[in-house]
Parts: structure tokens; C-alpha cells; sequence
């Protein structure tokens, strides 16, 4: 499913492929520069087949208004991808992930000290290429938002087994997911020369768009023919997702299941699954919605559809 998926997605971002591959190509020149051992890992994390959604909202955004592309924002690209492929080495070894992208994660290659120090090392690479953009807001809002990213993944640890509110929930999601796609977004604009509304708006969809991401990857583990490692990771860590927390809803003892047949069995006799689709179609037309204030275009329309498409992957 995971290939079809990056099949899907490759045709929605046809129009910014150039620049993602110059982004790849960017990305290796820079990590090829460290000593071996950083360098195979950072390859090994960076290159496992990532969507690159972060690098594809800086360039569609700058697009949709019609800034041309600069140095600048292949730099911002590379330092929203590293920054997320940081966090997930660090949430693999915090999560006991044994796979990312259907390939072992980097601890269960490396080592669990390796991981860290490799997912550090990525965050330290992304803010000396942010600090070559040479603007003191943009590094700003980035430090801002590796602190909410930290603040998300203690928040999660903080709910374990402690029945979280819907608002919590969704709170711990903005900061895990949503808070990088802004980054990407509003940052893009604001190299490009937005205007505040722009950035504004490109933050609520960004918001919006990002909490639906999650959600809808949430939902992805209870398809019969998706093997991510969300399907276990959240079972057996007792993180609560909207999912598991619309079924407690209707039957308090479902987080307290041991075998995850029977967990996910009984979440299917519920309704949670349906008000988890709308919880997430409320947040997708959220985010199309705030798209209204920009003029139509070809990257305007690709962002729809990539929207759209996050939507259509948990049917």
C-alpha cells in the first residue's frame, strides 16, 4: 500500500518535481560532506522514502504567490525535511519502533545512541543551513518550532494512560504534526515576501491541514492492507488517538486489551472510525477553506488536491 500511496502523491506534486529532486540532490551534496558514519546514517534516514511534503509546501506555497524560486527556499525545503526526519529517528526510539517506511528504523540499525546522536546531528545540520538565509524571524519561528515539536512528544508521554481530552489530543497533534507544515509554509511566504494576511492564512491552513494529516494517519491503521508501524507502535505504547479515544466513548475498557486483534476488533464495533472521518473532513475543509484568500493557479490547485488526497488514502 505504502508504494501506491508515493505513487499517488508523486502524480499530485508533478508540478514542483524538478525542484524536489533538486532538493534531494542538495540534501546528498550536504550529508555527503560529514565523516562516514554520520554520513551512512543520515543517508540511511533521510533517503528511505519520505513523501517530502515539507519541501513540497515550501516551493507550492511560494508559487501560489507567483514568488519566484531562490536559493532561499531550497535552503528552508532541506531544513523542514531534516527537522522532520530528526524527529521521527527520535520518535522511533521513544515510540520502540521497529520500522519506518517498511525498513528498520535507525535505532533498530544502528543503536539507540547512535539514533539520537544521528537525529541530533540532522537538527544541527537543518539550523546551519537555516542560519545561511541570514534573516533572525525565520530562525526565530524554526527555534520556536522544534520547541513545540519536544513539547508534543512530551505531551504524548504525558497522556499514557490518562485519558486526554478530544482538545488535548488534537493540541499534541498541531505540535507534533501541524507545527512543521506551518514552518514550511510560512516560511516559504515570508522569503518570498508575503504580506501578514498571507501568512496568516498559510498558517490556518497549515494547522489545519497538519492536525488532518495525523488523523487521517491514524485511521490508516485500521486498514486490512497497511503495515505502517503506527498500526502497533500506538496500541502497544497506549498513546491515545482520536480513534482509541471515540471508542473509550462507547467502551471504557478498550484501552485496557492486551492483544491488539481483539483492540482493534472491538474498535471496529464502534463508531469510532466514522466520527474520526468527520472529525478529519471538518479540519481538510478548514484548510481548503483558508485557500480562498490566494488567487487561483496551478499551485494553488495542487494544494487542493493534495488535500484532498489525504482525505481519499483512509477510503
Amino acid at each position: 500500500m505504502y508504494q501506491k500511496e508515493k505513487t499517488q502523491l508523486d502524480e499530485i506534486l508533478s508540478p514542483i518535481s524538478d525542484h524536489i529532486l533538486k532538493t534531494n540532490e542538495k540534501l546528498l551534496e550536504n550529508l555527503s560532506k560529514e565523516n562516514q558514519t554520520i554520513r551512512e546514517i543520515a543517508k540511511y534516514a533521510v533517503f528511505s522514502n519520505g513523501k517530502r511534503l515539507r519541501p513540497a509546501f515550501v516551493f507550492l506555497f511560494a508559487k501560489m504567490v507567483n514568488s519566484d524560486i531562490t536559493y532561499k527556499h531550497y535552503l528552508l525545503a532541506q531544513v523542514t525535511e531534516l527537522i522532520h526526519v530528526a524527529s521521527t529517528i527520535h520518535d522511533d526510539v521513544v515510540d520502540n519502533s521497529p520500522t519506518r517506511h517498511h525498513q528498520p528504523s535507525v535505532f533498530k540499525q544502528w543503536g539507540i545512541k547512535e539514533a539520537i546522536i544521528s537525529g541530533d546531528f540532522l537538527l544541527a545540520k537543518a539550523m546551519t543551513l537555516l542560519s545561511q538565509i541570514e534573516n533572525s524571524k525565520l530562525i526565530s519561528m524554526f527555534s520556536k518550532i522544534t520547541e513545540e515539536l519536544c513539547s508534543g512528544e512530551l505531551q504524548q508521554l504525558m497522556q499514557t494512560n490518562n485519558n486526554p481530552t478530544l482538545d488535548e489530543i488534537i493540541e499534541k497533534s498541531k505540535r507534533k504534526t501541524a507545527m512543521l507544515y506551518i514552518a514550511a509554509a510560512k516560511g516559504s511566504l515570508f522569503v518570498s515576501g508575503a504580506d501578514k494576511e498571507a501568512l496568516s492564512k498559510a498558517e490556518e491552513y497549515a494547522k489545519n491541514f497538519g492536525i488532518a494529516y495525523q488523523i487521517t494517519d491514524d485511521l490508516l491503521a485500521y486498514k486490512d492492507d497497511y503495515e505502517e508501524k503506527s498500526q502497533f507502535s500506538d496500541f502497544e505504547n497506549k498513546i491515545f488517538t482520536p480513534v482509541s479515544f471515540f471508542a473509550c466513548e462507547e467502551n471504557p475498557k478498550i484501552m485496557l486489551m492486551t492483544s491488539y486483534e481483539e483492540f482493534q476488533n472491538e474498535i471496529k464495533k464502534t463508531n469510532a472510525l466514522e466520527k474520526t472521518n468527520l472529525l478529519a473532513s471538518q479540519y481538510i475543509n478548514r484548510a481548503i477553506d483558508s485557500l480562498s484568500f490566494f488567487e487561483d493557479n496551478i499551485a494553488k490547485q495542487t494544494i487542493i488536491n493534495l488535500t484532498n488526497y489525504i482525505k481519499e488514502r483512509t477510503i
